[in-house]
């Protein structure tokens, strides 16, 4: 009899990060075999990281920051293991190196960031003071019956 192989590949593109990141650890706990999946899931995710670009700074993209470092992490954990190594660890480097562009290095390379310049601070104008003189303290009289 033949010996049937099922091959199963993960369309990662249809998946929102949430479940993306539950994907992620379902993969990872189970076989070893998925390990190349997890692999493509770090492809995928790297995609993602390009089209967001530098707005992977903004607060609306935490999830997919979030993802990016647990992709990393779960990566480089396969990769220092012993049971079974990935296809690439060319995929290591790429997550760092665009992660921490993305992250950390001046929006020189963004078309969209031009250099904005703060307003001066205006010191008010001098207030004129009139110089007032207290009211003396009169003594009190007293009166002769």
């Amino acid at each position: 009899m033949d010996e049937m192989d099922y091959f199963l590949e993960i369309d990662f593109d249809v998946f929102t990060i949430v479940e993306l990141r539950s994907v992620l650890k379902m993969l990872y706990s189970t076989s070893s075999f998925c390990y190349d999946d997890i692999y493509f899931l770090g492809e995928n995710v790297l995609k993602r990281m390009d089209q967001q670009s530098f707005q992977l700074r903004e607060r609306k993209n935490k999830g997919l920051v979030e993802l990016v470092n647990e992709t990393f992490y779960v990566l480089k954990k396969i990769h220092d293991s012993d049971e079974r190594q990935l296809p690439s660890i060319q995929i290591l480097r790429d997550i760092y190196d665009r992660y921490h562009h993305y992250m950390y290095s001046e929006l020189v390379d963004s078309p969209v960031a031009s250099p904005v310049k703060s307003p001066m601070k205006q010191e008010p104008p001098p207030v004129k003071v009139e110089k007032v003189s207290i009211p003396k303290m009169m003594k009190k009289a007293f009166r002769k019956s």
